[in-house]
């Protein structure tokens, strides 16, 4: 079973957990800790249809703008 999931460009860098809702009426929620990057996708075993494997795939929003102060940080940070 495959998940779409849209997180943020922080969320992909630093964590997040995912609310999946599953076809018996289950909530999970699914750490994600890793850096996640364009195209990564996340498996949690057994919790697809019939007891099939649950994909959840990643897209991340980035900002669309940012200003000179924001970058001037990142830059810092990211060691650019």
């Amino acid at each position: 079973m495959l998940f779409k999931h849209e997180i943020s460009l922080g969320e992909a860098l630093c964590g997040k957990i995912v609310e999946v809702p599953t076809f018996d009426g289950r909530e999970l929620a699914v750490p994600v800790t890793q850096v996640v990057a364009p195209g990564d996708s996340k498996t949690v075993r057994g919790e697809g249809i019939l007891g099939a494997d649950l994909i959840i795939c990643f897209s991340i929003k980035f900002p669309a703008t940012l200003t000179m102060e924001q970058k001037k940080g990142l830059k810092g940070i990211l060691d650019v």
